[in-house]
């Protein structure tokens, strides 16, 4: 595997062998698991593209879309998910989401988050890196604002976009 940390967490990517026990063995994978996998995992969101993943990563080509799975090292316990996808002809533009699995723990780790996915941005040909959300999300936007996004409003949802240095 190819995982990557910081203090308190493991960033994941998700593999083939990853993702097709996701999709036919859900449960038989989080009773032999050596960490703690909530039933809300995979998100509806990354059961999308896991299909899409697979198929990419067995013709191994780079994939559009990446899926990393977010660890607490302490609790030992999968407590979220990155989906990073680019746009289908340009490399330089590259659209992330991250949900986690309560509240608790994305106020705890968002932040840890973003900057693991900041600094590993720069080590590719990314550029730029956008998230959209609503507006109500209130914490991530000024989250993200502090971490030198720039904000704007599209019809009910805020997009936030960063150039990578």
């Amino acid at each position: 595997m190819n995982e990557q940390r910081t203090e308190h967490l493991v960033f994941m990517p998700c593999s083939i062998s990853m993702a097709r026990s996701l999709l036919l063995h859900g449960n038989t994978l989080r009773e032999l698991a050596p960490i703690d996998i909530p039933e809300s995992f995979p998100s509806i969101r990354a059961r999308a593209i896991l299909p899409l993943m697979i198929e990419g990563l067995e013709l191994k080509l780079e994939p559009l879309s990446w899926l990393w799975y977010v660890i607490d090292i302490k609790k030992r316990r999968m407590i979220g998910e990155l989906i990073l996808g680019k746009r289908k002809y340009d490399d330089h533009m590259l659209q992330f989401t991250f949900s986690f699995d309560t509240v608790d723990s994305e106020i705890a780790y968002a932040e840890d988050s973003v900057d693991w996915l900041l600094c590993f941005l720069t080590n590719t040909k990314v550029k730029y890196v956008l998230t959209e959300m609503k507006e109500e999300a209130f914490m991530a936007k000024a989250m993200l604002k502090q971490k030198g996004f720039h904000c704007f409003e599209k019809g009910g949802y805020i997009q936030l976009v960063r150039k990578i240095s």
